[in-house]
């Protein structure tokens, strides 16, 4: 037994061939205890315990597998929390002993209840053999409080991590990260099919047997290219956006229709902005793109979107070959016709452990990223000086918010990030707000944009968007308009989809990921260079195309493309003139087709 908080919780023998029996299901929401849920159900028979008392310390982390998706969990038994769907919550009723663990997470309706056994007689899923004490397999009652339907019964793995050696030399440290790599990132994704994953098993081999020779920049762009060869946009090394992992110098690019350009820079280097950048370090900038995009999965909308990012990041552009140097950075810029050259150091590294979106710093209003970074050396120039900010820009820093263009009898709801805001209003009234607006007899279109959108969760706006699609004036008479770009992304594709899929007209661009691809999932944090790498194993398929291959299907749809109905992209020239084609090509579309009288 093991004392935890105050109390000493001893867990009862497993009754052997006994594992979470639904017989019981009507006492199960009102359970006293874990101790009587397991005297109720049982557990899986423990495994042979070794002579040894076995620590329950350090980090353990597994997956819960449910029947439409594989849930990666963390936890810390020593602290009694778990990493659960994107949330830090608390084990209730937490027990160990030698051979066997139990505990409850509390979900708010719903409760899991899980049981399990160290060195549990199942097999490990890669080689066949018996399951070790450093592993934990078992059962989990998931149930909803009040509920009167029996609980779901689902199976979960707990694996318990490696040790690291703190005083490593650089040749261990890597060496240890790696092997991370290899049993905890390729294990846990799913995204890479059999000719890929021998491709990325391949890249590690040579890898390992590279290290002497390469300098950490190159190290990391390896491991990036590691993730990348699945072929899946979700798969990655954060390096940038998701994390701030690389020093960047004081230059923000955006990619228009006719090239990337300067749409952000310090004060003192101000002239550049509106430049076109045609090279880096002397190559063209299309070469150092291709060399760039190595170290990422995706399609052409999203390169661009994440190319801008990295052609700021000496060490990215030195990891893939661009750069001699890993802190500086020659840029080849074409201002007015004229040639300039522009040579920037990389600027201090600061950690973000959140995102950081690109397309902000299009917005003169927009202080996040560049006034964090103002302090060290200096402020930024703002876009668009002497320009009146397009509608699209105006607020760079709320997730949601909607403004009634009363002239085309539409309401424009901006959709940027598919979470509730952090201040303010809850998207369930703000939706609320926006269906009381499409009641009025004035208004009678709908322009969805989600040209910003790179994720989030789909479930928040999910049941919105279908009250849309419902609405019996706006798909059927074609006033239902969504704008897409290079940074539709995860559950701003999905939204595109699911809107397309009803009837609604696409305009822009098409987004940044495929019709079928891999998401959900979770992280595996490197234990030295702290790195961190993204796998999926949830499986979005929006084609309507069989995959019989595939066990579980995360989300489904139909719809043949999403290439827009009406395909525009933005020039640099309208960018700094303050025009949005996009909206203006969605109004002349909606101007186009004025909506059937009343009665008809």
């Amino acid at each position: 037994m093991q004392k935890i908080g105050s109390r000493v919780a001893p867990v009862p023998e497993c009754r052997s061939g006994f594992v979470f029996s639904r017989a019981a299901h009507g006492i199960l929401p009102r359970w006293r205890s874990i101790a009587s849920l397991i005297a109720l159900f049982g557990c899986a028979p423990p495994a042979e315990v070794p002579s040894e008392p076995l620590s329950w310390d350090g980090e353990w982390e597994g997956f819960v597998e449910t029947t439409r998706q594989t849930v990666f969990v963390a936890l810390r038994f020593d602290q009694a929390t778990v990493q659960f769907l994107g949330n830090r919550l608390r084990l209730d009723d937490l027990r160990l002993s030698d051979d066997s663990v139990s505990f409850v997470v509390d979900l708010g309706p719903q409760q899991l209840a899980f049981a399990g056994s160290r060195g549990a007689p199942l097999r490990d899923p890669e080689n066949g053999a018996p399951r070790r004490a450093d592993r934990i397999a078992g059962r989990v009652l998931a149930s909803l409080a009040g509920a009167e339907a029996p609980p779901t019964e689902f199976t979960f793995q707990l694996f318990q991590l490696p040790s690291v050696t703190p005083q490593a030399t650089r040749l261990e440290q890597w060496q240890q990260d790696l092997a991370h790599v290899r049993s905890r990132f390729l294990r846990y994704d799913r995204s890479y099919t059999s000719a890929t994953r021998a491709r990325a098993t391949e890249l590690l081999d040579r890898l390992e047997t590279e290290i002497p020779e390469l300098d950490d920049s190159e190290i990391v762009a390896a491991i990036a290219r590691i993730a990348a060869a699945a072929d899946n946009a979700h798969t990655r090394l954060y390096l940038v956006r998701n994390r701030t992992a690389l020093r960047r110098v004081p230059l923000r690019l955006w990619w228009f229709s006719d090239g990337p350009f300067v749409i952000r820079a310090r004060e003192r280097d101000s002239d550049v902005v509106g430049c076109r950048v045609d090279g880096i370090g002397g190559r063209p900038i299309g070469v150092a793109q291709e060399a760039i995009s190595q170290l990422f999965a995706g399609n052409e909308s999203w390169r661009d979107y994440k190319s801008a990012y990295f052609l700021t990041a000496p060490a990215a552009l030195r990891g893939v070959g661009m750069t001699r140097d890993s802190s500086l950075i020659r840029f080849d810029l074409q201002c007015a016709g004229r040639p300039r050259p522009l040579v920037l150091e990389a600027e201090p590294l600061l950690r973000l452990e959140r995102p950081t979106e690109n397309w902000k710093n299009l917005s003169p209003a927009y202080d996040g990223e560049v006034e964090l970074l103002a302090a060290s050396r200096g402020r930024w120039s703002r876009p668009l000086p002497g320009v009146a900010e397009p509608l699209h820009l105006m607020e760079p820093d709320r997730n949601y918010w909607m403004e009634t263009l009363a002239g085309d009898r539409a309401v424009y709801i901006h959709y940027a990030r598919s979470q509730n805001d952090d201040e303010g209003m809850g998207f369930d009234d703000f939706g609320g707000q926006v269906l009381e607006v499409l009641d009025r007899p004035d208004i009678d279109a709908v322009i969805v944009d989600l040209r910003f959108n790179t994720g989030g969760n789909l479930g928040t706006a999910e049941g919105f968007f279908r009250q849309l699609t419902e609405h019996p004036d706006l798909v059927g008479g074609g006033r239902l308009m969504v704008l897409t770009d290079q940074a539709t992304f995860s559950a701003g594709l999905f939204h595109a989809a699911q809107l397309r899929a009803a009837g609604a007209t696409l305009v822009g661009r098409e987004p940044g990921d495929r019709l079928e691809y891999w998401a959900e999932g979770g992280n595996v944090v490197l234990p030295h260079s702290r790195y961190t790498l993204h796998f999926s194993n949830g499986y979005h398929s929006y084609s309507g195309n069989p995959a019989p291959h595939i066990e579980k299907v995360f989300r489904s749809l139909t719809v043949p493309s999403l290439v827009p109905d009406v395909q525009v992209r933005t020039t640099s020239a309208q960018y700094f003139s303050g025009e949005d084609p996009l909206l203006d090509a969605a109004l002349d579309r909606l101007r186009s087709s004025p909506p059937d009288p009343p009665g008809r």
